[in-house]
C-alpha cells in the first residue's frame, strides 16, 4: 500500500514541535524529545500534502508538552497527539553524551 507510515508521521511531528519551540529557546539551548503519542485517524497516500501544526499545551520548568495536529490538503485531520520535549543546555547535554560512551564509564556499568 502506498500510504504514509507511522515513522514518517512521527518525524514530521517531532520537526513541527522543534520549530514551535525554537523562538523561545535561549542561545545555547535546544530541546530533546522524551515521549510521543500519536493517533492515526485517516490514511494519507504517499505524495499527498500533509501539514503538521504544533502548539504548547503545557509547560512545567524545562518539560514542555505540545499538541500536534496533522491535516491533509482538504483540511481533514489525519492524525493528532502530543509530543513531550525537555529543554537542555547543548554543551552540557553533549558532554554527558560523550562521557556516557567513554570506556571508563562502560567499564563502571559492567
Amino acid at each position: 500500500m502506498d500510504v504514509i507510515v507511522g515513522s514518517a508521521a512521527h518525524a514530521w511531528c517531532e520537526q513541527a514541535t522543534c520549530r514551535a519551540l525554537e523562538p523561545a529557546l535561549l542561545p545555547g539551548s535546544t530541546s530533546v524529545g522524551t515521549a510521543v503519542h500519536l493517533e492515526h485517524l485517516v490514511p494519507s497516500r504517499v505524495g499527498e500534502r500533509v501539514t503538521v501544526r504544533a502548539e504548547v499545551e503545557h509547560a512545567d520548568g524545562r518539560r514542555v508538552v505540545l499538541a500536534v495536529t496533522a491535516t491533509d490538503a482538504g483540511g481533514t485531520v489525519v492524525g493528532r497527539g502530543t509530543v513531550e520535549r525537555v529543554v537542555v543546555d547543548v554543551q552540557r547535554f553533549l558532554s554527558g553524551l560523550r562521557s556516557s560512551t567513554s570506556p571508563r564509564r562502560r567499564h563502571e556499568r559492567s
